[in-house]
């Protein structure tokens, strides 16, 4: 997987619900026939463009929407040269927001 250069000091952030059948965050073959890269292997990209410290495991962070309903828990790649990479997972479906997604956002890119 490669991602443009351009995009190297764009920080990510991807918001994943962890029971998505539509677009597993684990990849591979959906049942409609579609291949999807795991959210792994997509993070581990950004994270070797932002030059990260690259570690077998992301490490928790903590922020003000963690919990709730829907169990939203964040994690990301430490040490990166040119912007943030994490990822929240949270329970829900295909489709579905954590309550707070703007703020969360906003709060991610401030």
């Amino acid at each position: 997987m490669s991602i443009p250069d351009e995009l190297g000091t764009v920080p990510i952030l991807q918001l994943h619900d962890r029971n998505d059948a539509t677009i597993p965050w684990q990849g591979g073959l959906t049942m409609d026939g579609w291949v999807y890269e795991s959210l792994t292997t997509v993070l581990a990209a950004w994270a070797r463009l932002h030059t990260c410290k690259i570690a077998r495991k992301l490490t928790g962070v903590n922020t003000p929407y963690d919990g709730g309903n829907v169990n939203l828990r964040c994690h990301e790649y430490k040490d990166c040269h040119d912007g943030r990479v994490m990822q929240c997972m949270y329970d829900g479906h295909h489709g579905s927001w954590p309550k707070n997604t703007e703020r969360l956002t906003w709060w991610f890119f401030s």
